[in-house]
């Protein structure tokens, strides 16, 4: 406690507070043709040098402390999905370069989407022999 000079009233010192993140405001929409198996695309992201973990339906590629995940993925629950968000869509669409290299270099068709939350405005993308996202109609 500290006195307040000239009023006599006592009031606790200041707390330093952290700082808040912001909450994401993009996200990644991705696709690829065809989609690996789960093995497959752990060996060839881990090639390339991600670092990348496996949950029961899912790989995270990590990179410098953020998630990338294809998630969905195996069994017969279809089509993995990316999931993906930030609120930098520049280091969002980074990270999704580092991921699209891996898929790259083994050959694999794919294309990854920036998109903003709400706006539905798409602000950048990245692919490998997809220029368009596919008709999923």
């Amino acid at each position: 406690m500290r006195t307040i000079s000239g009023r006599g009233a006592v009031a606790a010192a200041p707390r330093a507070i952290a700082p808040r993140k912001p909450f994401p405001a993009y996200f990644v929409q991705g696709y690829c043709d065809p989609w690996p198996s789960k093995q497959d695309m752990r060996r060839l992201l881990s090639a390339h040098g991600l670092e990348v973990t496996e949950g029961d339906y899912a790989l995270n590629v990590w990179i410098e402390g953020r998630r990338f995940r294809f998630q969905l993925y195996g069994g017969d629950i279809g089509e993995p999905e990316v999931e993906a968000d930030d609120h930098d869509w520049r280091r969002l669409l980074a990270d999704a370069e580092h991921v699209s290299a891996a898929l790259t270099a083994a050959g694999l068709s794919h294309r990854f989407e920036v998109w903003e939350k709400g706006d539905g405005n798409e602000v950048g993308s990245v692919h490998h022999r997809m220029p368009e996202a596919p008709d999923l109609d």
